[in-house]
């Protein structure tokens, strides 16, 4: 048994189309998140696919690709049954629109996950100025950094400081199990259309760890701001 990344991959989205294979950088915008894996100490990267397009181009820069058709709810889900595939005691889901996210707070996390012996999960945040963007995801944290919820919205209200959700999760082997069983999200809850709030409705905790500040690429503006930033 290993830990492992696994990069869930899909090639439609509602944002930013095709955004996984754009190549305004010279690369697509995966490999750049691959390569960032890789940095990682001690795991296993892999990409998840459902898609034929995908998983050429994936192999075509070197990465090590599952591809299965079936179709998966989420990337969590997806995620997590390639991992119990591959036998990882951890698992770190790594969107592949995340190219930037410290790969050592990546490390961080699987340690402390894999010293938990209950069904557990992990993620990681950072503060900043309150900013009003629902692509944006808003943790707030309890006692010991557990996460109590998240949000697109500001929360806690009228803060003057918010912790801002970096889209990873990690689970320990025993948490993997559960995840599937997870029960569906209330009418309320599922207006947010964050997945991670399946976990904290079952009572399943998230464990929050901070990190530096970075950003997802959900639209052309994310994705022309990272461009610039490579060219610099």
């Amino acid at each position: 048994m290993t830990n492992c990344i696994i990069i869930p991959a899909q090639l439609q989205s509602k944002r930013l189309a095709r955004k996984l294979l754009l190549t305004k950088t010279g690369k697509p915008l995966i490999q750049h998140t691959w390569e960032n894996c890789l940095q990682v100490p001690d795991v296993n990267v892999f990409i998840a696919t459902d898609d034929k397009e995908i998983k050429d181009v994936c192999e075509s820069f070197g990465a090590d690709v599952y591809y299965d058709s079936t179709p998966a709810s989420c990337g969590t889900e997806r995620v997590v049954n390639t991992a119990l595939i591959k036998d990882c005691e951890v698992v770190v889901n790594v969107q592949g629109e995340w190219p930037n996210i410290n790969p050592q707070s990546i490390y961080e996390l699987v340690v402390k996950i894999e010293s938990y012996h209950t069904p557990t999960m992990g993620s990681l945040f950072y503060r900043g100025l309150p900013i009003e963007n629902e692509n944006i995801v808003k943790v707030v944290l309890g006692n010991y950094n557990r996460a109590l919820y998240f949000s697109r919205a500001n929360i806690p209200h009228n803060s003057p400081e918010l912790c801002y959700h970096v889209g990873i999760y990690a689970l320990n082997k025993r948490m993997m199990k559960f995840y599937n069983t997870l029960k569906p999200l209330n009418m309320c809850l599922a207006s947010e259309n964050l997945e991670q709030l399946r976990v904290l409705a079952d009572n399943f905790p998230i464990l929050m760890n901070e990190t530096t500040p970075t950003f997802g690429i959900d639209t052309q503006e994310a994705y022309d701001l990272f461009v610039d930033n490579i060219q610099l």
